[in-house]
C-alpha cells in the first residue's frame, strides 16, 4: 500500500500506478512479475495525476532501464540456489552503425516448488519464467530520437502458493505446516505478456515534445486452483480462470527545458483503450454427494481520455510553489453471463457508465539553508467507478469512484559533505467510498465483488536515514507507522459495523535497514532486514485472518572488479514463517519465501 491505499485483486483500478520507460501498465494483476536491468527506480508518493498520462491516485512506481552505451558492451549472469534454482541473464548494448543503437536484455529462470503436496507426493508450485526486452534507437539528428521497444514475458508455473489455515473446516486440509498441502489437484498457472511501444522525442528552444504509443496483450490461460486444498472427494471445490487483456495507450507530453529558469512545467494528453475478457469455471459441493458448477463469461471495455499538467515556480532562492491538475473522462461497459448448473443461467447482463473527474494538486517547498528544507503537499486522488464480473446480482455488479484527499508535510536534512541524511514526513488522507474486495461465500454465494466503504482515514509518520561514516561503509534505514481505519462502514450483507477497524492489507508498522561494507581488494559484505507489523486480511479484523509481525533477514558476501562480480547470498536467514497474503474466502494463505541460499556470477565484456 501507498499511504493507506492499495491495489485490489481484480476489477477495481489500481491506486498505485506503474510505468517502465514511459510505458504504463494497466491493472495491478497485469504488472510484470520480474524486473529487467534497471538504471533507476523512482517512488512518487501521493496523487500523481498531474505528472503522468496514466493516473496514479495514491502514487506511482517509475522504472527507467539503461539506454545504449557509446561502445559495445555485453553482460552475462548465471545463478544457482536452493530448490534447484537456476537462472541466466544476458545483456547487450551499444551502437549498430549509422544513427542506430540498441539495448537487449534476456532472462531465464526456473526452480522447484516451495510447497510439498503430500497427497500427490510432489512440489506443486514450481516456477519457470523467461523474458526479453529489446530497444532499437534511431537518432537522425542531435535533437531527435526514435525508439522501438519490445517486451516479451512468459511464466509457466505450477499451482498458486496456497496452504490451509488452522480454521479451515475441510477434512484433512490443514497440515500444521506453511509449506505442506494435501490437495488432489496439482494446479497450473500460465502467463504471457507481449508489449510493443514506439517513442518519439524532439527538442525545441521552448522545451521537449514526446510521443509514446504502446500496445500490450496479457493472457492468463489457465489458472487452476484446488479451493478446498484437500483430497476428500465430498468437499471438492475447484476454480479455473482464463482471462486476457488488450491495453492500448497514446500519450503526448510537453516539458520545459531543464534550465528553464524560475518556471518549470510538464503537460500532456493521454488516451487509452482497455478490453478485458474472461472465462471462469468454479465447481463446489451442494450436499449429499452432489456438485454444482458455475461458469461466467465476461467482457469489460474501458476508454480513458485525460489531460494533465503541473508547474513549479521558484519564487525566491528559498521558496518554490507547485500546482497541477488532471481532467479524466472514463467510459466503461460490461457484458457478462453466468450459467449455474444448480441455480440456472442468468442470461446476458449488460452495464455501462461514464463520468468525468477533476484532480487538483499543489505544494510548496522552503529551503531553510543548503542542508535543510521543508515541504507540504495536498491533492485529490480519484479511482474511477467500474464493474466486477463475479456478481450475478445487478445491485452489486458496479462500484463507485474512490476519492482521497491526500496531505503530507516533511523535512529533508543532509550534512554539508553529504555523508549522512535523513527525512521525516507525516501524512493524513481522508478517503471517501474506499474500494474494498468482498467475498460473499459466507452468505451463500460465490460472488466476489467490490464494495465502497463510506469513509476511511489513513494517517502516519515515516522516516528514512542514510549514513556513510567512511567511504567503504554505508548504512540505510527506513521506518513507518500507519493507522488506516474505517470511519464509516457497515457491511450491507451482515450489517456488521466495522467503524474503527483496521482496513485490510495495511500493516500498522514497517521497517527496513541494511549496510554494505567494501573491503580492500574488491571484497564486500552486506545485510538487510525488513519488518512488517501486524496485518489484517479481512474487514472484521478476525484473528484467524491476521498475520502477526515478522522479521526477514538477508545477507550477501562477494568479490567484484570492473568485469567480474561473484556473490554468495542467503535470504530469510532465520527461516521466518509468515503469510504475505491470506484469502478469507477459502481459509488459505500464501506463505512468504522460505530460507534460500545461492551464488551469482556476473561478467561484462
Amino acid at each position: 500500500t501507498f499511504l493507506g491505499q492499495g491495489n485490489t485483486v481484480f476489477f477495481s483500478p489500481p491506486a498505485v500506478g506503474y510505468y517502465v520507460d514511459d510505458v504504463p501498465s494497466s491493472d495491478a494483476y497485469a504488472y510484470p512479475s520480474e524486473f529487467m536491468g534497471m538504471d533507476r527506480v523512482l517512488f512518487h508518493r501521493g496523487p500523481q495525476g498531474s505528472g503522468f498520462g496514466r493516473n496514479g491516485a495514491a502514487g506511482m512506481i517509475e522504472i527507467v532501464t539503461a539506454g545504449p552505451s557509446e561502445v559495445q558492451e555485453t553482460t552475462l549472469g548465471l545463478e544457482y540456489g536452493s530448490y534447484d534454482y537456476m537462472g541466466a541473464r544476458f545483456g547487450s548494448s551499444g551502437p549498430l552503425g549509422g544513427d542506430f543503437s540498441h539495448t537487449l536484455q534476456f532472462y531465464y529462470n526456473e526452480r522447484d516448488g516451495y510447497v510439498k503436496n503430500t497427497f500427490l507426493d510432489r512440489h506443486t508450485d514450481d516456477r519457470e519464467a523467461m523474458g526479453i526486452l529489446a530497444n532499437l534507437y534511431w537518432n537522425p539528428r542531435e535533437d531527435m530520437e526514435w525508439r522501438l521497444r519490445v517486451l516479451v514475458e512468459q511464466a509457466r508455473d505450477g499451482s498458486q502458493r496456497l496452504t490451509a489455515l488452522p480454521g479451515n473446516m475441510i477434512p484433512g486440509s490443514y497440515t500444521g505446516d506453511l509449506f505442506t498441502v494435501r490437495s488432489d489437484l496439482a494446479g497450473e498457472t500460465s502467463l504471457d505478456r507481449y508489449q510493443i511501444s514506439l517513442h518519439g522525442r524532439r527538442d525545441f528552444d521552448w522545451g521537449t515534445f514526446k510521443s509514446i504509443t504502446s500496445y500490450q496483450h496479457w493472457e492468463l490461460d489457465p489458472s487452476t486452483v484446488d479451493l478446498d486444498l484437500g483430497s476428500v472427494p465430498d468437499f471438492a471445490q475447484t476454480s479455473r480462470i482464463m482471462q486476457e487483456q488488450d491495453y492500448e495507450t497514446h500519450e503526448f507530453r510537453f516539458e520545459s527545458p531543464e534550465d528553464a529558469g524560475p518556471l518549470a512545467w510538464r503537460a500532456g494528453l493521454f488516451f487509452s483503450e482497455k478490453d478485458t475478457s474472461g472465462d471462469t469455471l468454479r465447481t463446489f459441493p451442494v450436499g449429499m454427494g452432489f456438485f454444482a458448477s458455475d461458469r461466467t463469461l465476461f467482457d469489460i471495455e474501458e476508454t480513458n481520455v485525460a489531460g494533465y499538467g503541473r508547474m513549479t515556480y521558484q519564487a525566491t532562492e528559498q521558496l518554490s510553489f507547485e500546482a497541477g491538475g488532471r481532467v479524466d473522462y472514463y467510459d466503461t461497459s460490461m457484458s457478462r453471463s453466468s450459467d449455474n448448473s444448480f441455480f440456472g443461467a442468468t442470461g446476458v447482463q449488460k452495464y455501462s457508465t461514464d463520468d468525468a473527474y477533476f484532480s487538483p494538486s499543489g505544494g510548496l517547498r522552503y529551503a531553510v539553508n543548503d542542508q535543510v528544507s521543508l515541504y507540504a503537499t495536498t491533492g485529490l486522488g480519484i479511482k474511477p467507478k467500474g464493474f466486477t464480473a463475479f456478481s450475478n446480482n445487478p445491485t452489486y455488479a458496479g462500484f463507485d469512484e474512490e476519492t482521497a484527499w491526500a496531505n503530507e508535510i516533511g523535512i529533508d536534512v543532509r550534512s554539508p559533505n553529504d555523508d549522512w541524511s535523513f527525512a521525516v514526513r507525516g501524512f493524513w488522507n481522508e478517503i471517501d467510498d474506499y474500494q474494498l474486495n468482498r467475498s460473499l461465500k459466507d452468505v451463500g454465494s460465490l460472488d466476489f465483488i467490490i464494495l465502497n466503504a463510506d469513509k476511511v482515514t489513513s494517517r502516519g509518520v515515516e522516516a528514512e536515514f542514510r549514513w556513510r561514516p567512511v567511504e567503504q561503509l554505508q548504512f540505510q534505514a527506513a521506518v513507518g507507522f500507519q493507522d488506516t481505519e474505517f470511519d464509516d462502514f457497515t457491511d450491507p450483507f451482515t450489517m456488521a459495523d466495522y467503524d474503527g477497524n483496521t482496513v485490510p492489507f495495511t500493516p500498522d508498522f514497517t521497517a527496513a535497514g541494511g549496510f554494505r561494507y567494501d573491503l580492500p581488494c574488491g571484497w564486500f559484505v552486506g545485510s538487510t532486514a525488513r519488518m512488517i507489523g501486524e496485518t489484517y486480511y479481512d474487514a472484521a479484523n478476525s484473528s484467524e485472518f491476521r498475520q502477526d509481525d515478522y522479521v526477514v533477514v538477508d545477507a550477501q558476501f562477494g568479490y567484484e572488479r570492473d568485469d567480474l562480480r561473484v556473490t554468495l547470498y542467503g535470504r530469510n536467514l532465520c527461516d521466518e514463517g509468515y503469510y504475505n497474503f491470506i484469502n478469507d474466502q477459502i481459509y488459505a494463505g500464501s506463505p512468504g519465501d522460505p530460507q534460500v541460499f545461492g551464488v551469482k556470477v556476473d561478467l561484462s565484456f
